[in-house]
């Protein structure tokens, strides 16, 4: 049975498609054609048993190793079931977990709700509504909370989204020191960037949120995008541009709000042993 040697285990739009695509590239590395398998998050998933799960790694070199990348594991809704899980079926896994400056993972988390969920409730209004799901990804300490109190320290690799995707980019260096990889130049190339962001009837949506339409990410990357811009151009256009929409996230985030954040991430610096500040305040 083969199971994954690394999970990267998020957090949400801080950078986890180009690590995986990164990964993906190397000769070393086998990873599966679903990206994002929630195994140990989602009960339906985990309900299919451990065969199955193993059957995504089967095809993989036995020289190779094999990883997968799943946001919801650190989402502070099912971290601590995903850890427990996850600790009770591959105790030696290495971990990657990539963290973005707390308040753009916001942004681009309303973002992306207004590309997919198709609202038109104010960035204010859903982080009012939806403390857990917006604020609360962004509590990063918090959220890895679980796995630091079932995993090693070691097995857990803690990178900032900033020096994955900017020069010299010293986050890449870590990741393979983590792995167990030799030292090679980053790719250089963001996966899960777009300049336009299309608009869907609302049939579309609720196949998308009923997860029936969850085989097409085992269809190959280009494949997706091409489809997702023809229909795209046939069911409806596109609700709006990319700056258009980042204009709309661009509104202030609440004092409270902000200063428990900070606290948050000072409790993951003290953690984490840094020597300076993970970001300005």
């Amino acid at each position: 049975m083969r199971l994954p040697d690394f999970i990267i285990i998020g957090a949400m739009k801080s950078g986890t498609s180009t690590l995986h695509g990164w990964l993906a590239d190397q000769p070393e590395c086998w990873l599966p054609a679903l990206k994002e398998p929630n195994f140990f998050s989602d009960q339906p998933e985990w309900n299919k048993g451990l065969d199955w799960y193993a059957g995504l790694f089967g095809k993989a070199p036995p020289d190779k190793l094999t990883g997968e990348a799943s946001v919801r594991y650190t989402s502070p809704s099912w971290a601590p079931v995903a850890a427990r899980r996850m600790v009770s079926v591959v105790p030696a896994v290495r971990l990657l977990y990539i963290v973005r400056h707390p308040v753009d993972r916001i942004r681009s988390h309303y973002r992306h709700w207004l590309a997919h969920k198709w609202g038109d409730r104010s960035l204010a209004k859903m982080m009012q509504e939806q403390p857990t799901e917006f604020l609360g990804r962004s509590l990063y300490h918090k959220c890895l909370l679980p796995y630091i109190e079932r995993f090693p320290r070691e097995q857990i690799c803690v990178i900032r989204f900033e020096d994955l995707i900017r020069e010299p980019y010293p986050a890449w260096a870590r990741v393979l020191e983590h792995l167990g990889l030799s030292d090679r130049p980053a790719p250089g190339r963001a996966y899960n960037v777009s300049e336009e962001i299309p608009h869907f009837p609302d049939w579309i949506i609720q196949l998308r949120r009923r997860g029936l339409l969850r085989p097409i990410k085992r269809w190959p990357r280009p494949v997706r995008q091409t489809g997702r811009k023809v229909l795209a151009r046939f069911l409806g256009g596109r609700r709006g541009s990319y700056e258009e929409i980042r204009e709309r996230s661009m509104d202030p985030i609440p004092a409270e709000i902000l200063g428990e954040l900070w606290e948050d991430i000072g409790r993951l610096e003290a953690w984490l042993e840094v020597e300076r500040p993970l970001w300005p305040r």
